[in-house]
């Protein structure tokens, strides 16, 4: 599954680290940061690759893994970016889900909220499933394969 992780910060990593470890299937990774240097270091420590924030490569997954006020114009940014589904993990449902279901309403949809630090990985992982299918059955599958409950919820709890 060729993974594009916007934001290569602490949860990003994780994430990527996760679902690579985690799949049962092959997963490339590529990171795309607006510093290109945690870009390239998140690249080295996953066997993934940096690409440039505009590159027009097209990804079976896209995970938005930036600060809160970033996501929905992140969301905006790389929609046009997946071939099958958007993730985000910014931890606010509402606002993420309604800008990828603007800017990508043919693919699958969700949001996450891992409920910890990524250093106390595993543990709870908050999803709410705007708009379902494989792709985002094998992150839930890869997700609880490493340790983590995936404990779906809507936006409004």
């Amino acid at each position: 599954m060729d993974t594009l992780v916007v934001g290569a910060g602490e949860m990003g990593r994780w994430f990527a680290g996760a679902l690579a470890d985690g799949a049962d299937t092959p997963v490339s990774l590529a990171f795309a940061d607006t510093d290109p240097a945690v870009a390239e270091a998140a690249a080295e420590r996953h066997g993934g690759r940096a690409v440039e924030g505009d590159t027009d490569e097209r990804f079976d997954l896209v995970v938005v893994a930036v600060p809160i006020p970033a996501a929905e114009a992140v969301i905006e940014r790389y929609a046009d970016r997946t071939t099958g589904a958007m993730v985000d993990l910014a931890g606010v449902m509402d606002g993420p889900l309604a800008a990828m279901r603007a800017a990508a309403p043919d693919c699958e949809r969700a949001s996450l909220h891992p409920l910890f630090a990524a250093d106390n990985a595993p543990g709870t992982v908050a999803a709410v499933v705007d708009s379902g299918g494989p792709v985002l059955e094998t992150v839930r599958a890869a997700l609880t394969a490493r340790g983590n409950t995936w404990a779906e919820t809507t936006a409004e709890e």
